[in-house]
């Protein structure tokens, strides 16, 4: 399969953090682009263009091999039913169930499931055509409609969302320590920038579904015995479920995690006042829950790094309504330890600003 870079951390929304960066080995050389950090090594940030990080092979492409376990989501199954009908189309077939010759991708969308018992038959002459040979092709067929999902969902609409959310803090004037009240007219702003949160944590690829994806496993593995198929499985799971929120289905853990985190949550933006004293990081897992018995008391909940400028924290048991939230300015102490949270979410790789993190961590 020839290769696809897909992001998982999408470029978007890492264009906060561009700035004129430098590699290790070519220190004279400036070039826009951030900062990226190995969790295990902070000595040294090395400059990368936002294009070349974060992504992996193929992250959310389907092949044909497993295109059965996404039976029940229409828009993957109408696409892969359109390959089919143009590979046949190339190759001058047509296909037959039952008797029924399939000619339209509804024909087709319908009869997925019994594919392989389908017979195939060549279009000059209607002589049987090689069963092997057509299944070949179809082998080649991959779908990124998820990918073109993501597109519409966050990489086209990121940038209008954010400067919406953050415009009140850029107007109001907070100097040194302070707090204010803003309550957003509409809620449609702040339900959209939990939208985003949702689906950053969603989207990547070591999401666990709130420890639901390896008690899964783990109960797989003890069935079948098999862990490429597990993978499989797994892997199924987590693409159906981005499936369900980039196309609004209701059964799914975005839309209960958005409507609970509405419904449950207060949010706390806060502000960086001089970002050339201090600024927030990010990470290959922006969009996370900290969870921490020892630091219980104001750091436990849902963040999010917005820029080197802002961060979104929400928390549980707020008095307010999502769409009041608070607007605080932060302290380079504070600062500090919100990174070392960040830091300690990664999985891998830290995204700065900054080419040495050492004040600010």
């Amino acid at each position: 399969m020839a290769s696809k870079n897909q992001h998982y951390v999408p470029r978007v929304y890492l264009k906060s953090w561009e700035t004129s960066v430098r590699t290790k080995a070519e220190p004279h050389k400036r070039f826009s682009g951030v900062y990226t950090f190995d969790k295990s090594d902070l000595s040294v940030g090395e400059g990368r263009t936002r294009e070349t990080i974060l992504s992996t092979n193929h992250t959310y492409t389907i092949k044909f091999d497993n295109s059965f376990f996404f039976l029940k989501c229409p828009d993957i199954i109408e696409d892969f039913a359109n390959s089919i009908l143009s590979i046949l189309n190339d190759r001058n077939e047509f296909a037959q169930y039952n008797g029924q010759t399939l000619l339209t991708d509804r024909d087709v969308v319908k009869n997925y499931s019994k594919i392989d018992e389908w017979d195939f038959f060549h279009s000059t002459d209607g002589s049987p055509a090689s069963r092997r040979s057509t299944s070949n092709s179809m082998q080649s067929i991959r779908c990124y409609v998820l990918e073109d999902g993501f597109s519409k969902f966050i990489e086209s609409k990121w940038e209008k969302v954010f400067n919406s959310f953050i415009a009140p803090a850029e107007q109001l004037s907070l100097n040194g320590r302070g707090s204010v009240d803003y309550l957003f007219n509409q809620n449609s702003v702040v339900e959209q920038i939990v939208e985003m949160f949702v689906i950053m944590a969603l989207r990547n690829p070591e999401f666990d579904l709130m420890g639901i994806f390896p008690a899964i496993s783990k109960l797989l593995l003890s069935v079948f015995d098999d862990q490429k198929y597990t993978n499989e499985m797994l892997r199924a799971l987590w693409l159906s479920q981005i499936y369900k929120a980039l196309f609004g289905e209701k059964n799914s853990y975005f839309y209960l995690a958005v409507k609970e985190t509405i419904k449950r949550c207060g949010c706390i933006l806060f502000k960086i006042n001089n970002c050339e004293e201090s600024t927030f990081i990010t990470s290959d897992n922006p969009a996370f829950t900290f969870r921490s018995s020892v630091m219980a008391t104001n750091k436990n909940g849902m963040y999010f790094p917005l820029s080197p400028r802002y961060l979104l924290f929400m928390g549980l048991n707020s008095t307010g309504a999502i769409n009041n939230i608070i607007i605080r300015t932060i302290n380079k102490e504070d600062i500090k330890k919100v990174n070392q949270i960040i830091l300690n979410a990664a999985t891998k790789s830290i995204i700065s600003s900054q080419r040495y993190l050492g004040s600010i961590l």
